[in-house]
């Protein structure tokens, strides 16, 4: 809700800028035998405006640092899509900003290079672990920067989550991370306490929400 009214704000300030811009125009009609009154007139208009593009730069920034802060990157298998879905609609309801690659990727873009800049810029990353899983290949590149980048938020607790979509074992770099379940409502609930630790939620629990 915090992001959906700053972004109210920011189109709000953007409009503002239009309107001055056409009142400035309308401006040289209505005062064009003043020159005096002229230059005031368009001196503050021209104030106002420089103002209202400066906060509208500064929130635009402000709500792209924060949708960073409280980034959740997905890695997982192509062939577990769909579970990485329902985990992305279920971190979304409680507020948290779910990164993945196959919904955020545009045509064009050089997809290796947007997926590891908004991993690098991701609060933490949820590994999803199942018999699709490669030690090979990109998801491990993934892996690894993730590893290498991903600062650790909270004492004692890695900024990697590995979960569990069925009994396979987990990649020896996980190994030492405790895994949750994704089919386990317990689980989920631990899941999401952590995160709450991790990823700055402005003291509000996710817990019963």
């Amino acid at each position: 809700m915090r992001y959906d009214k700053l972004k109210i704000l920011v189109a709000s300030v953007s409009i503002l800028c239009v309107f001055l811009t056409v009142g400035s125009a309308l401006s040289i009609n209505l005062f064009a035998t003043s020159t005096e009154l002229f230059a005031v007139t368009m001196a503050l208009i021209s104030l106002v405006a420089a103002i209202t593009s400066i906060l509208s730069l500064a929130l635009s920034r402000k709500l792209t640092k924060e949708r960073k802060a409280n980034r959740v990157f997905l890695i997982y298998a192509r062939e577990d899509i769909d579970a990485a879905r329902n985990l992305k609609i279920e971190l979304k309801k409680h507020g948290f900003n779910a990164w993945l690659d196959i919904d955020e990727i545009n045509p064009g873009q050089m997809w290796q290079k947007a997926i590891l800049h908004a991993l690098e810029e991701s609060a933490v990353a949820i590994v999803l672990i199942s018999k699709n899983f490669s030690n090979k290949g990109f998801i491990q590149k993934e892996l690894n920067i993730a590893f290498d980048t991903l600062q650790n938020p909270v004492k004692d607790m890695s900024p990697v989550l590995p979960v569990r979509l069925d009994e396979s074992n987990l990649p020896e770099s996980l190994s030492g991370i405790y895994a949750i379940n994704l089919n386990d409502i317990e689980d989920m609930n631990r899941l999401l306490t952590s995160l709450n630790k991790m990823v700055p939620r402005d003291g509000r629990s996710l817990i019963n929400q």
